[in-house]
């Protein structure tokens, strides 16, 4: 038998609609139990129901569901309450969506997240970042790098040095995880693509203009070393003061069960409505290590980690030592080819920024890394072509690697859930950092003792696994909440945003 639950006054939105009449209430009733009176009206669930938008992934929505079924007689009673409640339906629907939020996404007063409430005391999982939040470690690691980084002024042997840079190698490790995570879970649907891609937008600019700057200290000022490798303090200092103050992440708050919290930062910060509606997806349950390779995640963390390892160790090898092996080629010195190439990197990742929320990821995923592979293998067959052509190529290839390996910012941050998103993260980044690891230190031993052409063509054979696990494995995020990108594979909410 169906019945009403009286529900407390502090559940229902301070904006009222009119009073129902009592042939509306006669008409919306689907059990014998008693009447909703017209002042009463407002407080049945059932009605209150009505000020959410249908589809709503709440605990309401589910008990609406459950108590009207799919039948007839809801588009019934659907048409008789736009009938009598004109005025509700002028609303735009950022105003309805915004009203929504404060009565039933972030939980009213006394009703946090409704069944899981139990859930919010909880013992702390253990993992840094999820026992202590985004926002004290996005600090701590920077003031970690800043302490490596002045240390490098007072090196004076290769075991220092090696300790300073594993201090700061480890300082880096951290704010991918930790960074790229919070950039998401505050960035709007709508645009989330373009704010994430910024960062590979600023990691390329930065690696241009660090190739040029220590080249030009060591080359044509023979500066000490020392000076060279600490001249990267002055920029850790300013993002260091520029960090401080930064709210914590409304989507960690949610998945700790600090929800007065999480709806006090999503006021403060979020700009849509509906990212403050899909707050109320977030689940309390733990992260652990282990779910990156259950059912529901490991095609996310292979596609995510082989996509990014293939992307990143031909163009670290290539573009760390782009001037030898554009020498050996015979373009000169290879200084300007050098530039050349960071250069077109630096507008194939510009290019992304400007089209990824346009045409979505998989198409500047996937398409890329099969032109990559051509031209590497253009350049591994034909080793006696003419100069501008292979310079050409590797422009090419340039170009083509930044724009996917603009994804590789993006895409982590959308595909796993809250509870293991730095964990996601962490491992994809590290799988990546091997890669470009090999990639600097192996090729010059490749072109030394296997040559030009087998090293080329081995590197197209990586790109060739990158664009074939991409091409089977990458989703299509562009648009989408965040509690759809990063819903386990096979769940309900996962085949939604599959087929949308």
């Amino acid at each position: 038998m169906r019945t009403h639950r009286r529900v407390s006054a502090s559940e229902v939105s301070s904006r009222s609609r009119r009073p129902r009449s009592d042939a509306f209430v006669a008409d919306v009733r689907t059990s014998p139990g008693p009447p909703c009176s017209p002042q009463e009206g407002l407080k049945c669930d059932h009605h209150q129901q009505r000020r959410a938008r249908p589809g709503e992934n709440d605990e309401a929505t589910g008990r609406q569901t459950a108590l009207h079924g799919q039948d007839d007689r809801r588009d019934r009673r659907r048409h008789v309450h736009r009938r009598l409640h004109p005025r509700h339906h002028r609303h735009s629907d950022r105003r309805r969506l915004r009203r929504a939020a404060d009565v039933t996404v972030l939980g009213g007063p006394d009703r946090g997240l409704g069944p899981d409430r139990h859930l919010h005391r909880r013992t702390p999982r253990g993992w840094l970042a999820d026992k202590f939040g985004r926002k004290p470690l996005f600090t701590i690691d920077l003031a970690l790098f800043l302490v490596g980084s002045t240390l490098q002024f007072f090196v004076d042997s290769a075991w220092q040095l090696f300790a300073v840079r594993l201090l700061m190698g480890v300082a880096i490790g951290a704010d991918y995880s930790i960074g790229w995570p919070l950039l998401a879970e505050f960035a709007p649907a709508r645009r989330r693509g373009r704010l994430m891609s910024m960062n590979e937008v600023a990691w390329y600019l930065g690696f241009m203009v660090a190739f040029i700057v220590g080249y030009v200290m060591s080359e044509a000022f023979s500066i000490d070393w020392r000076i060279v490798l600490g001249s990267s303090t002055l920029p850790a200092v300013i993002l260091l003061l520029a960090r401080l103050g930064m709210p914590e992440s409304p989507r960690w708050l949610m998945n700790q069960g600090r929800t007065q919290e999480a709806r006090q930062v999503a006021h403060d910060y979020l700009e849509s409505p509906a990212e403050a509606l899909d707050l109320s997806n977030e689940s309390t349950r733990p992260g652990t290590f282990g779910m990156l390779f259950s059912r529901g995640y490991w095609r996310a963390t292979t596609f995510i980690s082989v996509f990014w390892f293939c992307a990143v160790t031909p163009y670290f090898a290539i573009a760390t030592f782009a001037a030898s092996v554009l020498s050996d080629y015979g373009l000169g010195d290879g200084f300007g080819g050098a530039i050349g190439i960071n250069g077109l990197a630096l507008l194939g990742v510009l290019a992304s920024l400007a089209l990824i929320d346009r045409v979505g990821r998989r198409r500047l995923t996937i398409p890329q890394q099969w032109v990559c592979a051509v031209v590497l293998v253009v350049i591994g067959l034909w080793t006696s072509a003419p100069p501008v052509l292979i310079l050409a190529c590797f422009l090419v290839f340039a170009f083509a690697n930044a724009m996917c390996t603009a994804l590789t910012g993006v895409y982590p941050g959308e595909i796993f859930p809250t509870e293991i998103r730095g964990i996601g993260t962490g491992f994809a980044t590290a799988f990546s950092r091997v890669g470009a690891g090999l990639g600097t230190f192996l090729l010059p031993w490749a072109m030394h003792n296997l040559g030009a052409g087998p090293t080329m063509l081995f590197a197209a054979g990586i790109c060739v696994v990158g664009a074939a696990v991409s091409q089977a494995l990458a989703p299509e995020t562009m648009g989408r909440p965040l509690s759809e990108t990063s819903a386990p594979h096979g769940s309900p909410m996962a085949e939604q945003s599959t087929s949308a």
